[in-house]
């Protein structure tokens, strides 16, 4: 079958009225000769003018505008997402370093999603993390979606860490920003392993993964330390231990903090943690750094009362 082109000319004929553009021969009323007008476009608020801009891409703004067209077709077409679980959320991407670490600890929950008439897997897995209370955060890879669920610190996304590194998505965006960990992904060792515990490079995971009391970190007696390296001299302010959970906690006593410019028992005492044993899992202690000792660029954590065990399970350090 052959088709005859068909060319109206271009689009360059102006209303005087309202300045609509038209064909040449095209006849169209589309102000009634001046007798309809419509006010100027009024600026956007200021609020929607930053989604709509640079940062509506980290929002993912832009994404759930678009989606809003195609949210009811999902719904029609039986995927069984509920669609007023999106009602004042949205999604933040961050980087989730030692996925692998994860897989094997604190396993996800997969799912297979089925992509339908052009929503993004992420956006599908969005709702399923919705839909699922203890989800935490997600990550997709084609059609499988992780829906993880132990949590990470607030500020993890401002981390920098090695890779590999995961593309992951936070349900909620977090405004103000939280107050920056300096030790997030740093290079973190310890001396000898207690039993089966871990060694010092889980202390600034950022993640609270801890599903078995041995995967904090435990240095044995005749080695109890830890130690973490900030990679350089940084004014830091205050410095937070976590402890670890049920029979490990006595082992959190007597702690000795300090902080220097060589990582070692000539570093300046910041403080020590409390001699009786916490009585709750988890127990954060925080330490004020005197302006005499900041900055500094080494953490080190020791038992100095006793040869003991020593055990916890996160370091952090804020500006």
């Amino acid at each position: 079958m052959q088709h005859q082109i068909h060319y109206t000319g271009a689009m360059d004929i102006r209303c005087k009225f309202c300045g609509v553009l038209r064909f040449q021969r095209e006849q169209l009323n589309c102000c009634d000769n001046g007798k309809d007008s419509l006010p100027p476009l009024q600026e956007y608020p200021a609020n929607l003018r930053l989604l709509i801009d640079a940062d509506g891409a980290e929002c993912g703004f832009i994404e759930f505008s678009r989606m809003a067209s195609n949210i009811l077709i999902v719904a029609f077409y039986g995927t069984q997402l509920a669609v007023d679980a999106l009602q004042g959320t949205t999604f933040q991407l961050f980087n989730l370093a030692t996925e692998s670490y994860y897989e094997g600890l604190c396993t996800p929950a997969a799912e297979e999603v089925q992509l339908q008439w052009g929503v993004s897997s992420r956006i599908l897995c969005f709702l399923l993390c919705r839909q699922l209370s203890n989800c935490t955060f997600f990550t997709t890879a084609g059609a499988v979606c992780k829906l993880w669920t132990f949590t990470l610190d607030e500020g993890y996304h401002l981390g920098e860490f090695s890779p590999p590194l995961t593309p992951s998505y936070w349900p909620i965006v977090r405004s103000p920003p939280p107050p920056t960990d300096v030790a997030l992904g740093k290079n973190a060792t310890s001396g000898g392993v207690y039993w089966k515990f871990r060694t010092g490079y889980v202390l600034t995971y950022g993640s609270m993964c801890f599903p078995n009391t041995w995967d904090c970190m435990a240095a044995a007696i005749d080695s109890n330390w830890a130690k973490v390296d900030l990679g350089k001299t940084l004014p830091v302010s205050v410095i937070v231990l976590t402890g670890p959970a049920d029979a490990a906690r006595p082992y959190f006593v007597d702690i000795t903090v300090r902080a220097g410019q060589y990582g070692d028992l000539s570093d300046p005492i910041v403080g020590k943690t409390p001699s009786a044993t916490p009585a709750v899992n988890y127990k954060k202690v925080s330490f004020q750094v005197p302006a005499t000792v900041s900055p500094f660029r080494y953490i080190h954590l020791k038992n100095e009362n006793s040869v003991k065990e020593i055990s916890l399970c996160k370091v952090q350090a804020f500006l």
